[in-house]
């Protein structure tokens, strides 16, 4: 993964959207009988990790857009612990809404992360690509279970 920041604002958008698609690619490569069981992906169900990346992303645009107006960032959290509370809370209420609601979520929520990349000159690598890693093997894994 990327993580200079020299790398250019074209090639941080191109490998965004290349890990986000083979994040996409490895969701829908299992039912969604498959991708809604929960305990598959620790405690989470696939559908979790979609919607955990989506949060992600959608706290990116925040951030970008905040950057782009030369204003602060506040931190989120500051302990592993704050980090896990903070994941739950953003998931949870996803668990009641049909699934092809948090798959519209996760394709939304990805197309409007592209367009900030795109229109920003705020954009870093850290920034960008922190929501991913990690998050491709566990998508992967549902297929392997």
């Amino acid at each position: 993964m990327t993580t200079r920041s020299d790398v250019s604002h074209q090639e941080l958008f191109e490998e965004m959207d290349q890990i986000w698609s083979e994040l996409r690619d490895a969701a829908y490569a299992v039912t969604d009988e498959r991708l809604d069981q929960e305990n598959t992906v620790g405690t989470w169900s696939g559908r979790d990790v979609m919607v955990h990346i989506a949060n992600w992303e959608e706290r990116c645009i925040e951030v970008i857009e905040r950057l782009d107006r030369n204003e602060q960032i506040a931190r989120l959290y500051t302990t592993d612990d704050e980090l896990d509370a903070l994941n739950e809370r953003w998931v949870r209420p996803w668990h009641s809404v049909p699934l092809t609601e948090a798959k519209a979520y996760f394709e939304r929520t990805h197309a409007r992360l592209k367009e900030r990349v795109q229109a920003s000159p705020m954009v870093r690598p850290d920034l960008v690509l922190g929501c991913y890693p990690g998050h491709l093997e566990d998508l992967k894994g549902l297929a392997d279970t």
